[in-house]
């Protein structure tokens, strides 16, 4: 998730029931920042961080070294 909105695999927010009594920024709304960052790190944070990264949510990334490796060997295109 991010700021209490939850993504998928691709980074598009996914329609929760409680969606709209989240009180803070939409998923839109933080994608028109110019610089999202996100701090994150770990294998079982490996998914999560590709797709804020894929569906561009995030676009400054501070991470541990493991996860920028995997990061890459999954990198799509």
């Amino acid at each position: 998730d991010a700021l209490g909105r939850f993504f998928d695999k691709d980074g598009r927010e996914i329609m929760t029931p409680f969606r709209d009594r989240v009180i803070g920024l939409s998923i839109d709304e933080l994608c028109a920042i110019p610089n999202r960052l996100l701090v994150a790190g770990g294998s079982h944070k490996y998914k999560a961080i590709h797709a804020a990264l894929t569906g561009k949510i995030a676009n400054i990334l501070v991470t541990d070294i493991r996860t920028a490796e995997w990061l890459i060997k999954n990198a799509k295109g």
